[in-house]
């Protein structure tokens, strides 16, 4: 019977891409104030945080009206079939940035804009 040799456990591969933390996802409304937040893992893409994002709003908003439309700034990340239902069940319109363009949202301000993350860093006791 051939001898076996005992082998190392693998180490952990340098280029994993795994993150150890937490990712915040802030909404906040046209002039920065927050309204909702949600929370998960470092390692999560940020589109699968749009939705808890959505539903985390605390604030009642006016009723979107076709003279005073709501929007929702998003990056490219966002620009995903699920998302555009998602965000019309919200009432709100999806501006999202392509690549290699000025952000839509700089020619019309939406009421809500996610981001805002080193505010609730720079604000956490």
């Amino acid at each position: 019977m051939p001898k076996t040799r005992k082998r190392r456990p693998a180490r952990r591969n340098p280029t994993d891409r795994g993150k150890q933390g937490s990712k915040r996802s802030l909404l906040t409304e046209a002039r920065g104030v927050p309204v909702g937040l949600a929370v998960a893992g470092a390692n999560r893409h940020d589109v699968v945080l749009l939705a808890p994002t959505l539903h985390s709003m605390v604030v009642q908003r006016p009723r979107p009206t076709r003279r005073r439309p709501q929007g929702l700034c998003l990056d490219n990340a966002c620009d995903v079939d699920w998302v555009y239902p998602l965000l019309a069940q919200f009432g709100l319109t999806a501006h999202v940035r392509g690549a290699g363009r000025r952000h839509a949202c700089s020619s019309a301000p939406p009421v809500l804009a996610p981001g805002a993350g080193s505010w609730s860093t720079r604000t956490a006791g």
